[in-house]
């Protein structure tokens, strides 16, 4: 149990929720949460933590803002879809 708990301390799964690990770190820790409960639930935790987090300092952008981003996806989705 000890070395579960030394693993979760390293900080690698914080990094694996956030996407910031190698693909082979990404199968370790996928591999260590089949295997460990205690793992699997450490990463939904961390999921959640982050969650709230984004969701609590959320900016909702201004509405000439946020038309400017609708119309510049629209426009690049009729561009590319010109071009087929």
């Amino acid at each position: 149990m000890e070395d579960i708990r030394a693993y979760i301390e390293t900080g690698i799964l914080e990094l694996y929720v956030l996407g910031d690990i190698s693909p082979e770190e990404k199968l370790q820790v996928e591999g260590m949460a089949e295997k460990y409960p205690e793992i699997k639930a450490e990463i939904a935790e961390i999921e959640k933590a982050l969650e709230a987090y984004a969701l609590q300092n959320a900016v909702e952008p201004s509405n000439q803002l946020r038309e400017q981003v609708l119309n510049s996806l629209t426009t690049g989705f009729a561009n590319n879809n010109n071009r087929t």
